[in-house]
């Protein structure tokens, strides 16, 4: 633990920032609206914030996509709100997307061949 002199005089107890452990997210329905608008963005504020470091985000949906389109559209989305090209271009590099339908036991066999998981 750190510690911090306050304006009394007295210290205060500083949290230390731990760092982040490698993490996978897998988002269901990760091609909709509420993805884009609402996941995206916040994971991209903990990946700026750099409490996502070693990480990948798997996107799973029924559009019929690949990796490079999931990633341009999330890198638009998140030009909308934020100006720095370079971190959503790193941002993005994790991100993969896996099309498939919902009540196919062949989606969940690809999960488990392709993503060991």
């Amino acid at each position: 633990m750190s510690y911090v002199e306050n304006k009394l005089g007295s210290y205060v107890e500083l949290c230390d920032d731990p760092t982040p452990s490698p993490a996978g997210i897998i988002i269901f329905g990760a091609s909709g609206d509420l993805t884009f608008r609402k996941l995206i963005p916040s994971i991209f504020q903990l990946f700026k914030k750099r409490k996502l470091v070693n990480f990948y985000l798997l996107g799973v949906g029924r559009s019929n996509i690949n990796d490079e389109e999931y990633r341009k559209k999330a890198y638009n989305r998140l030009l909308e709100d934020f100006k720095d090209k370079k971190l959503i271009n790193m941002f993005v590099s994790h991100l993969y997307f896996l099309s498939g339908n919902y009540n196919s036991e062949e989606l969940y066999n690809n999960l488990k061949k392709d993503y060991h998981i």
